[in-house]
């Protein structure tokens, strides 16, 4: 069974996430994407040997709307796009933190000043999917003898 909740809208939110290449034998690729989302889905996973170590669990997944940014990372330079791609779904776990984005002179530019300092989660009731954001206060490492 699948369920799908539509968040609420904000035109001038966007979200980061990730995806993971994985290579055989070769090392793993992450890109950093940006996109919007569509929607939440619900997808209960019955008990079919296909699902193989799924079986029985329920996933949470996004349908997400990417933006065209070629992989850069907007909390290290200026991001810019004026187009967005096919939806895609993915796992929710992938997304990793909800941004700005402003728009200039024809086309959009990404606000993504969190340098890693915010952690993001998702809450999943009979009622809707909820985002909710922390400070990551975990230390800076330091070179200090």
């Amino acid at each position: 069974m699948i369920a799908d909740y539509l968040p609420n809208h904000h035109s001038h939110l966007i979200l980061q996430y990730e995806i993971v290449f994985e290579a055989d034998g070769a090392v793993d690729t992450t890109t950093i994407n940006y996109g919007s989302i569509e929607k939440f889905l619900v997808c209960s996973l019955g008990d079919e040997h296909m699902w193989g170590t799924l079986r029985n669990s329920t996933l949470l997944l996004a349908v997400i709307t990417p933006c065209k940014t070629n992989q850069q990372d907007a909390s290290k330079t200026v991001v810019r796009y004026k187009t967005t791609s096919m939806p895609i779904v993915t796992d929710i776990r992938s997304i990793k933190r909800l941004i700005g984005r402003v728009h200039s002179q024809g086309s959009w530019g990404v606000i993504d000043r969190s340098m890693n300092l915010v952690v993001g989660s998702f809450l999943a009731t009979d009622v809707g999917v909820s985002w909710n954001s922390t400070l990551d206060e975990t230390p800076e490492s330091s070179d200090e003898d």
